[in-house]
């Protein structure tokens, strides 16, 4: 039996449900971020960084939601170590130590007044599988870390 354009029923529901189909993947998609892709691991000139850097690697894959969101619409997104003590203590333990290990390989060279500081936040950006990481310490230092290049 055909409608009055001469289009059948059931392909005209066929259409209708493939469009709708559609659109609740696309809506999906956009609710819940894909996780980073990382390109190729960048290389480090001090060896004792490298586990560092595969932790912040392993971290910037598994941001919550929220994050990841942020880092894919702005290119960047910034976690307050402070948050991240009640939060996510393991994480802030990891910054802590991150912090005091690059600062204890750094103290000869460093004027006194810097030497004690804790990490203030840790900011990952980048996009196209390079990405970084800053951590900002408490008295202005910044300490960057290279976690991947784009391939």
């Amino acid at each position: 039996m055909s409608s009055s354009t001469g289009v059948k029923k059931p392909y005209v529901f066929a259409l209708v449900t493939a469009v709708l189909v559609i659109a609740v993947v696309c809506a999906f998609l956009l609710a819940h971020p894909k996780k980073v892709i990382l390109g190729t691991k960048e290389a480090v000139r001090e060896p004792f960084l490298e586990p560092y850097q595969d932790q912040m690697r392993t971290w910037l894959q598994n941001l919550s939601e929220q994050d990841m969101r942020a880092l894919q619409q702005t290119g960047s997104v910034t976690l307050s170590y402070q948050d991240l003590q009640t939060s996510d203590p393991s994480h802030a333990a990891f910054l802590a130590r991150y912090v005091e290990d690059r600062l204890s390989r750094t103290r000869m060279n460093m004027p006194p007044e810097l030497g004690d500081q804790l990490p203030e936040s840790i900011t990952f950006e980048g996009s196209g599988g390079a990405y970084k990481s800053t951590v900002t310490c408490t008295k202005g230092t910044h300490m960057h870390l290279k976690l991947s290049k784009s391939e």
